[in-house]
């Protein structure tokens, strides 16, 4: 025992000091500040202002510091070096991690960890207005009344302490703050252990040190209600119970003296020496039970029931300090975590329906990311509007603080073109030649940057709620996870599964395995109760009930805790002796998620629902500043009211700012306002917005947002076409064209003067950049502006032109620079213009986008019609009339009339030569595109590839530095190893072109040819996987543009998929409407497509049916503008199938196609059918000769299921 005594007091001397030292000293007094750098004026994390030392101890100072952001207070504890080592640090990291969990009215909050540049740890917590109960004490005696209340409210909070499993291990006098109010806060809980914790682990202050602390058992919750029992003799009596020279002494009377009564000093009821000696028990099976039992007694001793805590104070219970029914993702987690430690990255996806814990997960992960004294850098997408990047923006800026000058010098000019922290700072982004070459060097340049910057930092880059996220935002995420593979950093996201597509490229690196997916789903019956337990101490639920709750609720976990706080709220839950138990038998379960949150929102207090109305046309994240301009409450009254909410957990604190607890809170209180009254808030949101009321400019998609759902909705229409030409001059066309409709939409129904003309300007900008990325939005655009100016008669223009034309040829050479156009830089098109000569020939620019956007949907015939109109109107041999031909060469690829598109692509190409460098650059993409057309169309056919379109568009995308387009160059060697299923060529081609996709974030028409063949490809080698994942992109592609051509293969493609699967019915349906869509729209694919349904009907051996199908799909792929070698080949082995017909010469001609035209692959497959044939008729020698023969085509091309095939036949024979 000695041994033990001598062991301990060593350990606790510091602490026990303090019990007989002087009193502190002011803060004015105190000395200056040594070792970490902190004073007063001093910021901490970019963040927080030093106003005032409050205090010091051996180990840690606390300040006041005001939050620059909002000018609310806090007190921030700073841990001094000569306590900065493991154990000092992990004790304040500790105190972190259980205050974030531990939400109480009488338990201290907590707001921020970091670390200061010397690197001290702080924590930020709430600032508790009032005075410390030692320094209330000092004074004497407290009255009776005041202690109880205190004693109440601390022993409430002990409660929850203790249901959390947590042991506080330091109440004292020092550790219990009284509020202005007279409530109490439990501070400091830098010594907090577990329940069961060894008391050999465990340090504290002498004069309140239970004895099983002194004797090294084990601790629990009584060993603080011993503390409690010091505190409350203190509090009554304003004397310690013990008292001695020495701890040692003092440690010994804990042990073994009995103190006076506390009535021994004033009159106090026998009860309450009771109670308090009760507290005292040597033995701690002879104290009270629990917390709760005290504050019952307290209550009683008080002359009053136990006053139920208010509903914000019993909801605050509703929340489980540990994670439940995730034990596999948090260990995932903690690899990810430690892996980092060692300077190992990694990529995280997380995803799972909204309430499924996402958020919960997320925020623990961060929270020990932060006490690894790694980065945290995070930005959140928003479905109220936000500009391109914002969100990547948002959480790279705290990663470029952060970031060594020397590094930021190396690639901040670039960086400056995304960040605009880098531009304040003087750096300035360089000219690029075009808009896909500012993207790649940006996004190389961020790579660059983050890769140095990982080495010399730990960080996590975290992008939440990817299901809001713009396209650039998804593109640069998933180009750091594919160029960041290796770094020693950590890329994480979230989204919600239910509201992204399984076609999406959320999912795109998830696929290609570069990424790990934590798949959240709801949880198990088992999980609900351990949840249950987690959350509601010590709960008499029955078990039925229980049931209900998991099924209702489906194991989500946020629609469980809503319910279980609307039950609370409305009196049906209740926190008594035993824990908490139902009110009565009928406790109605709500039926969904709407309906917990509107039974929660009408127990809201009339203030507090008020605000809540005001804030919801926000949107989640709740800005400070812009709060309080919108509302209009005074500082004070605006803190409470949000408190208020914090504390009934429809709001939680992030940072500086507030945010809804969930999405759903905040749409259920959105839905339920008066519209009236939200048109009048996003109004005067987009005008605080307007006016830098946050101290930045707002992002002029969120002033779109809120004007439009304002009053002013011509403001509206201005801002979404400020915002689109900022997306397009970042190459974000499709989000510009999603903005311009909306502006379009506006504007139709607009009022204004001006309407004709910024009407004109939106849907001339919305041509241009849709063409490639939304096709069905370019055509209605153009369609538009011919409407509007369908004054202009193009014949009367084409007359005053060629008047013109031989003015000038009749003017003498030495003068016709006076009546011709001067050479210069083409002007910009200006939308209010009434000259018909510059309506025309803008009028012909459009309908070239407008033939091309319709041949791209499979409007084949439409797109030829327009091009035919655009023909009509061009001068002969002019570059106009080239231009013209492409959309008409694309339109044939469609329709398969490969020998029109042929002498089309020819004629075309010439006038482009001719041209050369004189073509004006704009028109430069139509000559590439001429060559590029015919080259694809020559693959698809199935003939061998003519090599000098393909290496002329190449080198003209090369010479224009064309970076997109050098991927299409690629195309069509693509298309030919896909058609012809040769490995290397396809592994070559594939990886070319996906890696140029990759580079420019997946760009709609590139990403969807890149994969539009590849099916075909892995059917043919039994890869269905593959094909079936490809299949589901293409149909959401085809859905997502209308595109009828994308359309027609993915349902030949499931057709064939459920063929090979044995689902006859469903691939019988798939291939009807393949063939129904691609007859209707007049596509070549429909030849595919009659194969693919003539090999089901012979498959079913339904032959009758079969014939007529198959001799179509002949007729077509031999007929003199639709044939194809490739077509023909594939219908000529179904016809060998049929009976009565010439099998062999069917076979026969299908193989010296394949022979031809260098198709292996069809050569085997000939040379296999011929084996079959000859070895129905008992032909072995034959059948043995085309076996050996389709052998070494399947075995030069790898292909196993073929293989299999064959040896399924050489078996049989």
């Amino acid at each position: 025992m000695g041994e033990r005594l001598d062991s301990l007091m060593l350990r606790t001397l510091s602490t026990a000091d303090r019990l007989w030292a002087p009193p502190p000293a002011t803060a004015r007094s105190l000395p200056a500040p040594v070792g970490t750098g902190l004073g007063v004026g001093s910021t901490v994390g970019g963040r927080y202002r030093v106003e005032q030392k409050l205090g010091e101890g051996a180990f840690g100072r606390v300040w006041r510091v005001s939050d620059a952001t909002t000018g609310a207070g806090f007190a921030l504890k700073e841990l001094l070096p000569a306590a900065a080592d493991d154990e000092g640090a992990g004790g304040l990291a500790a105190e972190f991690v259980t205050l974030s969990r531990l939400k109480h009215p009488y338990i201290v909050g907590v707001h921020d960890y970091g670390e200061l540049p010397a690197g001290a740890r702080y924590l930020v917590m709430e600032l508790v207005s009032g005075e410390d109960v030692f320094d209330k004490v000092k004074r004497g005696p407290l009255p009776r009344d005041e202690v109880l209340r205190i004693l109440i409210g601390l022993a409430q909070g002990l409660h929850l302490l203790h249901a959390r499993l947590f042991v506080h291990c330091d109440i004292k006098a020092e550790n219990v703050r009284v509020t202005t109010k007279g409530d109490p806060k439990l501070m400091d809980f830098g010594l907090l252990h577990q329940l069961g914790t060894p008391a050999t682990a465990v340090q504290g202050t002498v004069a309140y040190m239970a004895p099983e602390m002194i004797q090294g058992g084990v601790i629990d919750g009584r060993t603080d209600l011993y503390s409690f029992g010091v505190l409350a003799y203190e509090m009554f009596t304003g004397a310690l119970p013990f008292q001695a020279d020495t701890a040692l002494d003092v440690m010994q009377q804990h042990l073994h003296a009995t103190p006076k009564e506390p009535s021994w000093f004033l009159d106090l009821p026998r009860e309450l020496d009771e109670l308090v000696l009760g507290l005292l028990a040597k033995d701690a099976r002879a104290r009270p039970a629990s917390a709760a039992e005290v504050a019952g007694t307290l209550a009683r001793l008080a002359g009053t029931e136990l006053a139920p805590l208010p509903v914000s104070a019993r909801t605050s219970y509703l929340y489980a300090a540990t994670l439940v029914g995730r034990a596999q993702e948090s260990q995932l987690l903690d690899d990810v975590r430690l892996g980092l430690k060692e300077k190992r990255g990694a990529a995280v996806l997380m995803s799972g329906k909204g309430g499924e814990g996402k958020t919960r997960l997320l925020e623990e992960f961060r929270l020990r990311v932060k006490l690894d004294r790694a980065t945290w850098a995070a930005g959140q997408c928003r479905k109220e509007g936000l500009a391109p990047l914002a969100p990547m923006v948002e959480a790279l800026g705290a990663l470029e603080a952060r970031t060594p000058e020397e590094l930021r010098k190396q690639h901040g000019d670039t960086l400056a073109f995304l960040l605009p922290s880098l531009r304040a700072k003087g750096f300035t982004p360089p000219a690029f030649t075009n808009p896909q070459q500012a993207k790649l060097a940006v996004a190389e340049a961020t790579t660059a940057w983050l890769r140095a910057l990982a080495e010399l930092t730990p960080f996590v880059l975290c992008i939440e709620d990817l299901h809001w996220a713009d396209g650039a935002t998804l593109e640069m995420q998933n180009h750091l996870v594919r160029t960041l593979q290796g770094a020693p950093c950590v890329l994480f996201a979230t989204f919600r599964s239910n509201e992204v597509d399984r076609t999406s490229i959320v999912y795109s690196t998830i696929d290609e395995g570069l990424a790990r997916h934590v798949a959240l789903g709801g949880l198990s019956r088992a999980h609900v109760d351990e949840l249950l337990r987690a959350t509601l101490d010590q709960h008499r639920l029955a078990g039925p009930f229980v049931d209900a709750l998991h099924d209702t609720t489906k194991g989500n976990a946020f629609f469980l805790i809503e319910a279980l706080r609307a039950f609370v709220e409305a009196g049906e839950l209740a926190l008594g002796d035993g824990g908490w138990a139902a009110t009565s038998d009928a406790v109605a379960i709500p039926r969904d998620i709407d309906d917990v949150v509107r039974k929660r929102i009408q127990h809201l207090p009339g203030d507090l629902l008020a605000l809540c109305r005001t804030l919801a046309p926000i949107g989640r994240l709740l800005d400070h500043k812009l709060v309080a301009a919108l509302t209009g409450l005074a500082p004070e009254q605006l803190a409470d009211r949000l408190d208020g909410l914090v504390e009934r957990q429809f709001l939680v604190r992030q940072g500086a700012h507030h945010t809804f607890s969930h999405d759903t809170v905040r749409d259920r209180i959105y839905q339920d306002t008066d519209d009236g009254d939200k048109r009048a808030a996003h109004q005067r949101i987009g005008e605080l917005l307007e006016r830098k009321i946050t101290g930045a400019p707002a992002a002029p998609s969120q002033l779109a947002h809120h004007y439009r759902r304002g009053h002013d909705q011509d403001r509206a229409a201005d801002f979404f076409l400020v915002a689109a030409r900022e997306a397009a001059a970042k190459q974000q066309l499709l989000e510009a064209t999603m903005m311009l409709n909306e502006g379009a939409e506006l504007l139709e129904k607009s009022q204004r003067k001006d309407r004709q003309t910024m009407l004109v300007t939106c849907y001339d900008m919305m041509a241009g950049a849709s063409v490639a990325t939304h096709p069905p939005s370019c055509v209605k655009a153009v369609g538009r502006l011919f409407e509007a100016w369908k004054d202009v008669d193009p014949d009367r223009v084409l007359a005053m032109m060629a008047a013109k034309r031989r003015r000038i040829e009749r003017t003498p050479r030495l003068l016709r620079r006076f009546v011709e156009d001067q050479p210069g830089p083409p002007k910009p098109f200006d939308p209010a213009t009434r000259d018909p000569v510059m309506i025309f020939e803008r009028l012909q620019q459009l309908s070239g986008m407008q033939a091309m956007a319709l041949a791209v949907l499979g409007e084949a015939e439409g797109a030829i019609a327009a091009a035919e109109r655009l023909l009509k109107r061009a001068p002969p041999g002019s570059p106009h009339v080239a231009v013209a031909s492409v959309p008409k060469i694309l339109a044939l690829m469609h329709m398969g009339r490969t020998v029109e598109l042929r002498a089309v692509a020819e004629q075309a190409t010439a006038i482009f030569e001719r041209a050369g460098e004189r073509l004006p650059p704009p028109l430069r993409i139509f000559w590439f595109l001429s060559l590029y057309l015919r080259g694809l169309g020559e693959a698809l056919a199935g003939t061998q590839l003519w090599e000098a379109p393909a290496a002329k568009a190449l080198a003209l995308a090369e010479r224009f530095d064309l970076p997109q387009e050098r991927g299409f160059a690629l195309l069509p060697a693509l298309v030919r190893a896909c058609l012809c299923g040769e490995p290397e060529a396809f592994a070559r081609a594939f990886a070319a072109v996906e890696e140029i996709t990759r580079r420019l974030g997946f760009p709609h028409v590139l990403n969807s040819r890149l994969r539009l063949w590849t099916p075909t490809y892995y059917l043919e080698r039994g890869e269905r996987e593959l094909a079936r994942a490809t299949s589901a992109r293409l149909e959401g592609m085809a859905k997502a543009t209308r595109d009828s051509w994308i359309a027609t293969y993915a349902a030949v493609y499931q057709g064939l998929d459920a063929l090979g699967e044995g689902d006859l019915s469903r691939a019988d349906e798939l291939l009807k409407t393949a063939c129904e869509g691609a007859r209707a729209k007049k596509l070549g694919r429909l030849t595919t497509a009659l194969c693919a349904r003539g090999e089901l009907l012979v498959t079913l051996r339904r032959f009758d049916e079969a014939r007529p199908v198959v001799a179509e799909a002949l007729a077509r792929a031999t007929a003199p503008d639709t044939g194809t070698p490739y077509d023909e080949g594939i219908a000529r082995r179904l016809m060998a199938h049929l009976p009565d017909e010439d099998a062999p010469a069917h076979l026969q001609r299908a193989l010296a196609l394949g022979e031809q035209h260098q198709n292996t692959l069809h050569e085997g497959l000939a040379c296999l059918e011929l084996a079959r044939h000859h070895a129905r008729r008992a032909q072995q020698g034959a059948a043995r000769s085309f076996l050996e023969r389709a052998r070494q085509r399947f075995g030069a091309l790898g292909n196993k299921l073929q293989q299999q095939r064959l040896a399924e036949l050489e078996a049989a024979l």
